[in-house]
C-alpha cells in the first residue's frame, strides 16, 4: 500500500508496531505446542503459523529494516535539527 508522502512513516511506524507486537508474542510462544486440553486463546500464534508467504515477508522486513536503520541514522546525524 502506498502513502502520502506526508504521513508515510507515521502509518507505517503503526503498522511495524502491530508486526513487532506479533514477533514478541511469537518470541514467548516459542517451543510451546497446543494441545487438546491446553486450548490457546486466539491473540496467541508462533512462527509455524505463518504461511510460507508471510515467513518470506518476515525474512525481506528483517532485511528492509537492517538497511533502513543505517540509512536512518546516517540521515539524522548529518541533520541534527530532526
Amino acid at each position: 500500500m502506498s502513502y502520502m508522502s506526508y504521513c508515510r512513516f507515521e502509518n507505517t511506524a503503526g503498522d511495524f508496531h502491530d508486526c513487532l507486537e506479533a514477533l514478541r508474542m511469537m518470541s514467548e510462544n516459542q517451543g510451546a505446542e497446543r494441545s487438546e486440553e491446553d486450548e490457546w486463546e486466539d491473540n496467541e500464534e508462533n512462527y509455524s503459523d505463518l504461511s510460507d508467504y508471510e515467513k518470506g515477508g518476515l525474512k525481506s522486513l528483517l532485511e528492509n529494516c537492517e538497511e533502513f536503520k543505517e540509512l536512518a541514522e546516517e540521515l539524522l546525524a548529518d541533520n541534527k535539527d530532526l
